[in-house]
């Protein structure tokens, strides 16, 4: 016959049942662990969905092109607007988006 160890430190012999207290015990840990690794997943998707609600990448628009009548080149080392500035566009920038003078 061989002896098991159950998780409250009483052991068994095999083939034998369980207490009611070992069963309640075994039953209450299984319920801790269960609870805990179900908060934790709901934990994690909702720091998920948080990130892609939260962190959107910025979306250039036209609106200082319409405003001061420059293309967005000008500001812009990509024509098409977007990306690193031009020196013409760090002025704009430092001057709180306004054009220089």
């Amino acid at each position: 016959m061989a002896i098991l160890r159950t998780g409250s430190g009483l052991s068994a012999v095999a083939g034998q049942a369980m207490s009611v207290q070992e069963k309640a015990t075994v039953k209450e840990k299984f319920s801790k662990g269960f609870v805990f690794a179900c908060s934790t997943a709901v934990a994690v998707m909702i720091a998920g969905i948080g990130s892609l609600l939260i962190f959107q990448p910025a979306a250039a628009t036209t609106q200082f092109a319409t405003q001061t009548g420059k293309s967005c080149g000008e500001c812009h080392t990509d024509p098409k607007g977007g990306g690193a500035l031009t020196a013409f566009g760090e002025k704009f920038k430092a001057n709180g988006n306004k054009l220089p003078k």
